[in-house]
């Protein structure tokens, strides 16, 4: 008897099992999408603030690197003038400097500008970017050239970040 008792319990339990157990078809509902905290959205609206700070961040690296290089290059011709004349020297370069990059954006007349920015902002950069490594152990080498791309980076990204590229959008325009 005990035999036939666990027989039947057996298939109770099995009867028991198949009707409790889902069905597994292709139409079951998907797992839930991730859900990501910070929507997408948000971070589109906030872009161009995002730019901007990072222009300005850079714009004000390149114009310090110009207004102190102007000091040293005015040390350099012997030029006797105190702090406050070479500092206002060297803004009245960097605001002539900046100036012409905006409005000679769209001509050959740009790299005039922009050579010279360069220059003046890799000098002051790549130096403290070496003196930094040579502190945390990083060889000068690399350093400098990250400086270097840093100079070149933070004298071209500002008008190019505030003012847009109208280039592209000029030859679009004409294609269509």
């Amino acid at each position: 008897m005990a035999t036939s008792e666990r027989r039947l319990n057996t298939k109770d339990d099995e009867q028991t099992a198949t009707r409790s157990a889902p069905a597994l078809t292709t139409a079951s509902k998907p797992a839930p999408a991730y859900k990501s905290p910070v929507d997408r959205q948000d971070v589109d609206h906030t872009r161009p603030y995002f730019l901007l700070a990072l222009a300005v961040f850079f714009f004000a690296l390149s114009s310090v690197g110009t207004v102190l290089q102007v000091g040293i290059i005015l040390a350099l011709f012997g030029a006797k003038v105190g702090i406050v004349t070479s500092a206002l020297v060297g803004i009245g370069v960097a605001v002539l400097i900046s100036a012409g990059e905006v409005y000679s954006s769209e001509s050959p007349w740009y790299l005039c500008f922009l050579i010279p920015d360069v220059a003046l902002t890799v000098w002051w950069l790549a130096p403290a970017c070496v003196t930094f490594a040579a502190n945390v152990g990083i060889p000068g080498w690399a350093t400098f050239a990250g400086g270097a791309c840093l100079g070149i980076i933070s004298a071209y990204l500002p008008e190019r970040v505030i003012f847009g590229q109208r280039r592209r959008a000029k030859l679009r325009s004409v294609r269509l």
